[in-house]
């Protein structure tokens, strides 16, 4: 069940991405929170994105690539644990 949320996160983090994309602004914890909203678990998605430092300062681009980070972290630890 982790394991099929995970990949619905990162396949409407994707969408997202490619929706947002002419829109380049940078990130700032407000477009976090909108871009979560939209996402099937916003808590997870924002966790995620807060996770790593460079989410602060980032394009939609950017969020998409961390988000990916998170769910191929979470996907190792679940398939080795």
């Amino acid at each position: 069940m982790v394991n099929f949320r995970l990949c619905l996160f990162t396949i409407s983090f994707i969408t997202l991405t490619f929706t947002l994309q002419p829109f380049h602004v940078l990130s700032d914890e407000a477009m976090i929170i909108n871009v979560c909203d939209k996402t099937p678990d916003p808590s997870l998605c924002q966790t995620c994105l807060n996770s790593d430092p460079k989410s602060k300062a980032a394009d939609v681009r950017v969020l998409a690539k961390i988000s990916i980070t998170c769910g191929t972290r979470d996907a190792d630890k679940l398939y080795n644990d």
